[in-house]
């Protein structure tokens, strides 16, 4: 089929695509049968839909030329295309299967290419495909855009009721009453709760408090850039608070929030005992694997991935949360979060308990043994989708310990506590008792699909030792460098989520 050697970039891309989609759907036209194959290249033979698909292709291949985009971000444009690319040539082929065999001899040949078809327009594999270009090419444009001036000065917002704030519970975030100046889309300048994450810094070192504020303006410049993105909250800008002697550059986000914190995964896992639909899980995990994807767009490493900084918002008044009844999911904790390129980092570790258990082993360590990277972003997540598909917190509370489960499983390897730190001294231990668990505890919760995907998150640095092991079990392992490991992490991200919906979409 000609399109299969077609080039997002050629002049032509466009009007190849209209060509090839419109033969196909002719060609189907008339089969009863395939009428949900139809529906799906109906779109190529609307004259509003060919507008659209054409304005969003003439925006990919300015992408493409533009220098400011990321490699990884053009990548993933050209894989998107292939897989459009790939599915009308996998289309065409089965249609040519049917007619080849369409005598009484060969009707098998010809029921298997119809069935075929049916599950391709069934799953509406076509268009979501082209749903997932479009949305990909409006969200790397986003990076490309101009940043409006986001620090905000005192003539710009105006705090309120300053001893009436609401603390979370590790005192580094709050919801306080503020008042904007001027108001903004969907933002009227009457005195609401906002949130605020404070980034602290020394007031006695300007040198340092001039990094932090740089880190604290990329971080709100790159933030302001997902606004109406799945997982990341609306961030009206960052300002500077003095109090005493102590200084903090604090993020503003934006939200229907009232004077009571808002529920964490934590919280909200902790106070919701009965345990929901396996769809309402699956969607949880879907939201929060969409969420990290998003900071993976904007190139950064959040670094700080764990329950108590996954809010969960009610969906009436959150847009962009999906699925009924099920809460959105929202990452906050951005106080560490960086560039993944050209970004100042130190090699500090997490030591205490309620942290280090959602850190890879890398990061354990008093000092950390390398940079943080995306791929601990994903350690981070599969351990949150472990909670979340198990419905039951790793952290026992009163003191902080581990979990009945944890304790339970880490015997069963036969590993040895140390009575400095019962269950959690070492970190390769503490990784080994999570798979344990996830091998034993998410198949029956959720099937093996799931609890695969779960698996390669948590073991998405370890040397890969299976020689035997396939492409789509091992996409992550053993990337040679810091670019390809971005690369295969997104790739791996957006492979997760395609899984996680394939299962939802059957439950």
């Amino acid at each position: 089929m000609e399109i299969a050697g077609l080039a997002l970039a050629s002049a032509s891309a466009a009007h190849e695509l209209f060509k090839c989609g419109q033969r196909i759907y002719t060609r189907i036209k008339d089969e009863k049968k395939l009428t949900l194959v139809l529906r799906e290249f109906q779109m190529f033979d609307l004259e509003d839909r060919q507008a659209q698909l054409n304005i969003d292709i003439a925006l990919a291949q300015g992408v493409l030329k533009s220098p400011t985009i990321d490699q990884e971000h053009k990548d993933r444009l050209e894989r998107n295309w292939k897989r459009i690319k790939d599915l009308f040539v996998e289309v065409d082929d089965l249609i040519d299967t049917m007619i080849r065999n369409s005598s009484w001899t060969a009707t098998r040949a010809r029921h298997e290419a119809r069935d075929k078809l049916l599950d391709l327009g069934g799953t509406k594999a076509i268009s979501n495909a082209v749903q997932e270009f479009q949305s990909l090419v409006l969200a790397v444009r986003e990076l490309n855009k101009d940043d409006s001036p986001l620090e905000l000065s005192d003539n710009d917002f105006t705090p309120l009721d300053v001893g009436n704030r609401v603390f979370n519970s590790a005192k580094d975030a709050f919801l306080g009453k503020g008042k904007l100046t001027d108001a903004l889309p969907g933002i009227a300048n009457t005195p609401q709760w906002f949130l605020f994450e404070s980034k602290p810094y020394d007031r006695q070192n300007p040198k340092k408090k001039d990094a932090v504020k740089q880190n604290v303006r990329i971080l709100a410049q790159k933030l302001h850039r997902a606004q109406g993105q799945r997982g990341i909250l609306r961030l009206i800008g960052f300002r500077d608070e003095v109090e005493g002697t102590n200084g903090a550059f604090q993020l503003v986000f934006a939200s229907p929030f009232q004077k009571v914190y808002p529920d964490s995964l934590e919280t909200y896992i902790r106070t919701n005992r009965t345990r929901p639909s396996l769809n309402f899980r699956i969607n949880l995990c879907n939201q929060l694997a969409t969420a990290v994807l998003q900071t993976m767009t904007l190139t950064l490493v959040h670094k700080n991935i764990r329950p108590e900084n996954i809010l969960l918002l009610p969906t009436e008044s959150i847009v962009g949360a999906i699925g009924g009844t099920t809460p959105g999911v929202f990452l906050t904790g951005w106080q560490y979060a960086r560039q993944v390129e050209r970004g100042v980092t130190n090699f500090r570790g997490e030591t205490t308990l309620q942290r280090k258990v959602y850190q890879h082993p890398e990061r354990q360590l008093l000092e950390a043994e390398k940079e943080y990277s995306m791929a601990h972003d994903l350690y981070s997540l599969g351990v949150c989708m472990m909670e979340i598909l198990t419905w039951e917190s790793l952290l026992a509370t009163d003191p902080p310990t581990m979990s009945a489960n944890f304790i339970a499983a880490f015997k069963s390897l036969g590993l040895q506590e140390d009575p400095s730190e019962p269950y959690t001294k070492h970190a390769e231990q503490i990784q080994q008792t999570l798979i344990h668990m996830c091998d034993g505890h998410i198949p029956v919760e959720a099937g093996d699909k799931i609890a695969r995907l779960v698996k390669e998150f948590l073991t998405c640095l370890d040397e890969d030792e299976d020689e035997d092991k396939d492409e789509d079990e091992a996409q992550y392992q053993n990337a040679p460098n810091d670019k390809d490991r971005r690369y295969v992490a997104v790739h791996f991200v957006d492979t997760a989520l395609k899984t996680m919906r394939d299962v939802q979409s059957a439950i």
